[in-house]
């Protein structure tokens, strides 16, 4: 995926639980604490994004349970529909392990869109079926303020941004190792990038 270029919310912060100050509860200030990527904002359109992704490594292969997902969550008095609606509503969630050989989980999984409130819990359990993955990466189809990315793209009107607060993993024990709690905080994020012809 991209990074907003110019502002901290790369894609790391996706997972380092930056945002959640009041336990399950999710920041609704950005900076420094959501992933956002580059969009169509600035003039040089040699690094827009209308094909975001973000795929997430888990270190190793793990049996992974569950998925809670923070949607972007940042918000303005008078600019609610414009800055929730960067939140992604639309995406295929593909797995694979060490090989990097994708698979799809689900496809056209919707999101909710977050609730702009700072002092709830607006997350989304997703039933990973249990499943041995090392990589779990989201295409991204549609934002929740109408854009539509990839072949079919179509402008929102607001720079056609996509981005989350958070996401966690969590999985069951394997025979050699202590439980796995939670693989979301610390881990390392790829970024990957597919880009449109200009």
């Amino acid at each position: 995926s991209s990074n907003l270029a110019g502002f901290n919310r790369g894609a790391a912060l996706a997972v380092n639980g930056a945002g959640l100050l009041y336990g399950d509860a999710h920041s609704a200030q950005p900076e420094g604490t959501m992933w956002l990527n580059q969009g169509t904002f600035g003039a040089d359109t040699s690094i827009h994004d209308t094909s975001p992704e973000i795929t997430f490594d888990l270190g190793s292969e793990q049996v992974v349970t569950t998925m809670k997902v923070w949607n972007y969550n940042e918000t303005l008095a008078g600019r609610e529909d414009e800055l929730l609606g960067r939140g992604v509503a639309l995406a295929n969630v593909l797995i694979a392990g060490e090989d990097l050989v994708f698979e799809t989980l689900y496809e056209f999984l919707e999101l909710d869109r977050a609730s702009g409130d700072a002092t709830v819990d607006f997350s989304q359990t997703i039933d990973m079926q249990g499943q041995t993955a090392r990589y779990v990466k989201f295409e991204i189809l549609a934002n929740h303020a109408g854009a539509i990315f990839g072949d079919e793209f179509g402008s929102d009107g607001f720079q056609n941004f996509a981005g989350l607060s958070e996401v966690q993993f969590f999985g069951v024990p394997e025979p050699s190792t202590y439980a796995l709690a939670l693989m979301g905080l610390g881990t390392l994020v790829c970024l990957r990038r597919r880009r449109r012809a200009a």
